[in-house]
């Protein structure tokens, strides 16, 4: 059973994130954060976990068809454009945050991995699995979510690769 959303604690946007997790039967856990977690290292020290443990969520574009792609990424690792290109079958860019907000209804620098506002394909980095549960910002720099790695995996349909 899924901890009750907290009306008063979380923003609109959080309780949103939350209320997809619930959609999806994706077990989760809040922390809300006494200040933004303005860095990967400062969010990993908030919530008591390896920096390799959050995950960096990225809306990438393709440069010819515009299609979007969420890529998630483990905190300490970067993305390698060249493989989430070859991955897709195009040249990726990352997308602007006009479209970031547009097509998924969060600001780039508080991008969650669900709660989307529409449907987007999402590619998980396979490094993400070598723990069993993964931080990241809930839409909101000052509340943090948790979700297993392997069920969140199953819950956004997501391809794994090695893309960083």
């Amino acid at each position: 059973m899924q901890p009750p959303i907290d009306e008063q604690a979380s923003s609109i946007e959080s309780r949103h994130v939350m209320a997809a997790a619930n959609d999806k039967q994706l077990p989760f856990l809040i922390r809300h954060l006494p200040e933004d977690a303005d860095s990967v290292d400062v969010l990993a020290g908030l919530c008591g976990c390896e920096t390799s443990q959050i995950v960096k969520t990225v809306l990438y574009r393709g440069k010819t068809s515009m299609k979007p792609s969420l890529m998630l990424i483990p905190g300490d690792k970067k993305i390698d454009e060249r493989k989430i290109s070859a991955l897709i079958g195009e040249v990726l860019v990352l997308a602007e945050e006009t479209l970031v907000r547009r097509r998924t209804g969060f600001a780039p620098s508080v991008l969650p991995p669900l709660g989307l506002a529409v449907p987007i394909p999402v590619v998980m980095d396979e490094q993400l699995l070598r723990h069993t549960h993964l931080w990241c910002l809930a839409g909101d720099a000052r509340v943090a979510i948790s979700f297993p790695s392997e069920k969140l995996a199953v819950a956004l349909s997501a391809r794994l690769a090695n893309i960083s």
